[in-house]
């Protein structure tokens, strides 16, 4: 028996994701290529590189790259991050680090697996946050609170919600601060797709309480998913905690990554810009496209990312209508199994527009004759 379970998001990309024409599936912003990163940095190509040796960096990440990570967050110092391969290795040391047998652990649902998963694996009892349908998948705090009893170590969300796109605003996010605060909780809050909302902008909750841990990085606003650079923003004992699980794991960052990400953060809002820009021109296409098909599908509006999660009505579950589509169709969802939720397939418009456009026309004519 393996010691954890299967990340179902993960082995249905690993099955479809490089053999599949049309992918709506991805939950990232459309990846830049080297020229275009450097043309909105307004740098040289060969200056990223230049003569310095590719070998270890500082376990910790360069000083440069924690300081602009750190200048996201007020009342955060560099000494108070930690660079990492990805938000998911953020993920996965943070959970590691701060969470033990017996422990009580809070996570949304439905959810990015890994945000409960690993603390399953580490021994925990997991309860889960619910984000209602019928209320938009708009987080309860009251709810939160009913579950906050015991043991709890740690409650987790993720802000925008992945695969709903929903948000939770500064007066939510002080809500569960304190909440956490009674129960003597910690919170962690996976931040990825911070930098891009669809309403009013939210704070990052690192801002709201230097006790809260943040995780995010390059892969979801940035267009940078290929480089695999993320990181932990927390009180510096639990970075220090961290860094001991990720000596067992990465040891250090890419430092080719760490230029890339340094380019890019030092020119932040230049590539949120666009970023943002291409978010909301796709959003207005997906939102068009779903109100011509309410006959068969219906969402809640996405507040923040680059994903939602429609229902469909249709007599197959949602791993026999992704696989029929990709397999016949050439479309790439992500089903709604992979998230524990039937009915329902989680749609990414955050790449191409063309390719968006081609791949929800395949999806309506795939639809109508089911």
């Amino acid at each position: 028996m393996p010691f954890i379970r299967p990340f179902a998001v993960e082995r249905w990309f690993a099955k479809y994701e490089f053999t599949t024409e049309i992918n709506v599936a991805e939950s990232c912003i459309k990846p830049l290529t080297l020229a275009e990163l450097c043309s909105i940095a307004g740098v040289d190509p060969a200056s990223l590189f230049g003569d310095e040796p590719l070998g270890y960096v500082d376990a910790a990440g360069s000083p440069g790259l924690r300081a602009l990570v750190s200048g996201t967050y007020s009342q955060s110092t560099p000494e108070e991050v930690l660079i990492t391969q990805g938000a998911i290795e953020a993920n996965f040391v943070l959970h590691c680090a701060l969470v033990e047998p017996g422990d009580v652990v809070i996570c949304q649902f439905p959810a990015y697996q890994q945000l409960h998963e690993v603390a399953r694996a580490r021994g925990a009892e997991v309860r889960f946050w619910r984000l209602e349908p019928e209320n938009g998948f708009a987080p309860d705090v009251d709810d939160l609170k009913a579950l906050a009893t015991g043991r709890v170590k740690l409650i987790v969300l993720n802000n925008p919600h992945n695969p709903t796109g929903a948000v939770l605003d500064e007066g939510g996010l002080r809500e569960v601060i304190k909440i956490a605060d009674s129960c003597g909780a910690m919170v962690h809050v996976d931040e990825v797709y911070h930098g891009i909302f669809h309403q009013e902008p939210v704070p990052t909750a690192r801002a709201l309480d230097p006790r809260v841990s943040v995780t995010s990085g390059m892969s979801k606003v940035y267009g940078l998913s290929g480089i695999r650079l993320g990181w932990v923003s927390a009180p510096r004992k639990v970075i220090e905690a961290c860094a001991v699980v990720r000596d067992y794991t990465s040891i250090c960052p890419s430092c080719l990554s760490e230029r890339v990400s340094s380019v890019v953060l030092a020119r932040r809002g230049a590539f949120l810009a666009r970023s943002s820009s291409l978010a909301r021109q796709n959003l207005e296409i997906v939102t068009g496209w779903m109100a011509q098909n309410r006959e068969f599908l219906s969402w809640a509006l996405p507040g923040g990312g680059v994903v939602g999660f429609p229902r469909y009505a249709a007599p197959l579950t949602s791993e026999r209508l992704c696989a029929q589509l990709a397999e016949e169709h050439g479309v790439l969802l992500i089903p709604g199994a992979c998230f524990d939720m039937e009915n329902r397939f989680r749609l990414g418009f955050g790449y191409d527009t063309e390719k968006l456009r081609v791949g929800l026309s395949r999806l309506e004519s795939f639809l109508k004759v089911l």
